[in-house]
């Protein structure tokens, strides 16, 4: 299945490794919901944490936002500085 959107990458990769959603959030000291909730699209995490789940994933930041189309990667990366 290819991902259509960043919250299925981030599901993909994880799922890739046998991980659930609480394992990864006990990993990068959030809570279960925030991982559901950047899974779902509800909201994105920081570029920090962005960094951290790529090296968790054992990927490339590059990888976790290859889905997104130029324009949406300047927003998100907009989003993201913002914060």
């Amino acid at each position: 299945m290819n991902p259509t959107n960043f919250g299925e990458q981030l599901k993909i990769h994880r799922q890739a490794l046998g991980l659930t959603q609480s394992d990864v959030a006990e990993k990068m000291h959030v809570s279960r919901q925030t991982i559901s909730s950047w899974e779902t699209g509800r909201n994105t995490p920081d570029i920090i944490t962005l960094k951290q789940l790529a090296l968790l994933y054992g990927v490339s930041t590059d990888n976790l936002l290859q889905v997104l189309g130029a324009k949406k990667l300047r927003n998100c990366l907009r989003s993201l500085k913002a914060a």
